[in-house]
This record gives structure tokens, C-alpha cells and sequence, in this order.
């Protein structure tokens, strides 16, 4: 039976973590539906530990498994292009090897995507550190909750919708694209790409993907490939052109290569030990930023990057103290 769905997880060396996120899969509503796990070079025994337990889970006919695995570690945006090209589903989504999704996630996903005729549908998550603190994450939603794909790439550019590729994506849409290998960011570079391919976006109004954040992961650790984020808008710039006018395309750049230079300092900020690194990072954006900047994101009404980027450029020390301040209250309203 031909899967509706194709879930793609990219595993290295997460024999320990892995088993949470399978066994949220196994348990969707949604038939048919395949999950392929693409090994990417692990050492650890990933791929046997999960084919080990999709194999002793009592799954019907609408479920079938695939493992491909590769033979050295390529990088996420590698493991992308082989879901892409080794999935037999209509939709495709990608469910990483330490989070876990609701039992109905794929369900409501495919609804909304076909209630709106969208080509990609976009969800609320739900954030979980390792403490286990849970933060619903920033996410702008359309009334109508639906938009074309131009005003979905508006708004990420502004920083308004969480970027990432835990998406439903139709085929038709998927095969235009193809993600970026030689970026630890390519799932960012990914999404713009799509949204600049996109006719139609759906949004799903609830918070059925909960996203883990690790200290070993690339989004919750400071290594040397935050450096990558200095590249990205090499990348889309061209996107961005070929979707808006050059008036808005210029306010958009404006608008993304800020968000760019926030990005690399919230990750500064957060990193809790002193290190060579987390100086040098935060040394380069406070050289990039401007006091025409901070006085044009105020005007954007993008106040918290205004005062994020005023209190960096004064004492980067102020700035960690007033992340560190924000992310308690954040925590303790949670």
C-alpha cells in the first residue's frame, strides 16, 4: 500500500536517545505511512537499536519501515536529500532522533494541507530543554491559517516563524528543491527555498511536535559551525530576489541579515562558560552592529531585537546578564 506520509529521521550515534521519537511514531493515527531512517554514519549501533524496535512493535498494514544507511557521517543536509530522494510518500516530514511528535500528529498535519490545498503545512511546536522545562516556541499564525508562500517567507525573514524542517512538504513541492551539504544551517536555507517555491501555506494551530533541546545538539551548544550562520545569506539573498519586488527584497535582506546577527549572539549568550569562541562571536557582531540599526528594527517595531542588539553594543556582560534574566522568567512562566 503506497504511504500518505513519509517520515524521515536522520540518526547518528543515538542508540541511547532514539527511543522516545520511534515509539512516538509507531503510535500515530495516520495510515498508511512509512518511517525511513537514514543512518548517517553511525558507530553506535543506531540503526540496528531501531530496526530492533520497529520490529518488535505490533504495527498493521498501514505501516512500513525503511532503513538506508550511509557509509560515514555526510551532515543533516545530506540525510535531506536522501529522504527526499528515497521516499515513496505523497508528504514528506522529518522528525528528529530526540524529539517526539503527539499520536496525531501526521493526521492533523495532512488534514490541514489538503483542507487548504496547501503544498507545505507549518506547525506549532513545543520546546523542552533538558531540565524539562516546555516553552511554547514564537509562532506567527494567519487567522485564516493559511497564507501564500511569499508572505510565509516575509515572515520568517522577519524572525516571526519558527525555521526549521519539521514541515509537511508534498511531493510536487519537494521536488523543485534540494538541500544545502556544506552548511550545519541547511534546514533554514531549506525552508526559505521552499517557501520561495511554495504557491499555498497551511498552519496547524496546535503544539503537537515537542522539540528537544540538547546541549550536544547544533541549536543548543556553541561550536565552531555557529560560524555557518555568517553564510546563509549568501544563500537566500538570490531567493529573496527572485520572489519580491527590489524595494521589499531590500527591506527583507535588511530584515534577515539582522536576524542573522541575533542569531549568532542569542547563541553567544547562552553558551554558560567563558571560552575563546563565545568572545570571538560575540566580538564580530558587536563590530556589525550599527546604532542606525538598533533605530530602524525599533522603528520595524522589532523592539526586543533593538534592545538585545543596544545592550550588546554597550556591555556584552549586561547583554548575557538580561538573556540569562529573560530565560528564568521564561522558564518559570512556563
Amino acid at each position: 500500500m503506497k504511504p500518505l506520509i513519509t517520515v524521515v529521521m536522520a540518526v547518528f550515534n543515538g542508540a541511547e536517545l532514539v527511543r522516545p521519537a520511534i515509539a512516538s511514531i509507531l503510535q500515530q493515527t495516520l495510515e498508511p505511512f512509512e518511517l525511513l531512517v537514514v543512518d548517517d554514519g553511525s558507530t553506535d549501533g543506531s540503526g540496528d537499536v531501531i530496526a530492533e524496535q520497529v520490529a518488535a512493535y505490533p504495527t498493521g498494514e498501514g505501516f512500513s519501515f525503511r532503513l538506508v544507511r550511509h557509509p560515514a557521517n555526510l551532515g543533516y543536509g545530506a540525510v535531506t536529500n536522501t529522504g527526499l530522494q528515497c521516499a515513496a510518500g505523497d508528504w514528506i516530514t522529518f522528525v528528529d532522533a530526540d524529539d517526539t511528535i503527539e499520536p496525531e500528529y501526521l493526521e492533523r498535519m495532512l488534514a490541514a494541507g489538503r483542507a487548504h490545498e496547501a503544498e507545505l503545512v507549518v506547525p506549532r511546536m513545543r520546546a523542552i530543554d533538558e531540565a524539562g522545562h516546555s516553552t511554547m516556541m514564537r509562532q506567527w499564525m494567519p487567522q485564516e491559517l493559511v497564507s501564500t508562500g511569499a508572505d510565509a517567507m516575509r515572515r520568517s525573514v522577519r524572525g516571526e516563524l519558527v525555521e526549521s524542517q519539521h514541515v509537511l512538504i508534498a511531493r510536487s513541492l519537494w521536488e523543485q528543491c534540494a538541500s544545502r551539504t556544506d552548511n550545519a544551517y541547511s534546514d533554514l536555507i531549506f525552508l526559505l527555498q521552499l517557501f520561495g517555491q511554495c504557491r499555498q501555506v497551511a498552519y496547524l494551530d496546535q503544539s503537537l511536535y515537542n522539540y528537544s533541546i540538547r546541549s550536544g545538539s547544533v541549536t543548543g551548544s556553541l561550536r565552531p559551525s555557529v560560524w555557518d550562520l555568517t553564510r546563509v545569506h549568501d544563500y537566500i539573498r538570490p531567493v529573496i530576489k527572485a520572489v519580491f519586488e527590489p524595494d521589499e527584497a531590500a527591506t527583507l535582506n535588511r530584515h534577515f541579515h539582522l536576524q542573522m546577527l541575533w542569531q549568532l549572539l542569542q547563541k553567544a549568550a547562552s553558551e554558560p562558560t567563558a571560552s575563546q569562541l563565545r568572545a570571538d562571536v560575540t566580538s564580530w557582531v558587536r563590530r556589525r552592529i550599527r546604532v542606525s540599526d538598533v533605530v530602524w528594527l525599533a522603528k520595524q517595531r522589532q523592539v526586543a531585537l533593538a534592545v538585545s542588539f543596544a545592550l550588546a553594543k554597550m556591555s556584552p556582560e549586561m547583554h548575557r546578564k538580561a538573556y540569562e534574566g529573560y530565560t528564568r522568567l521564561k522558564h518559570a512562566s512556563a
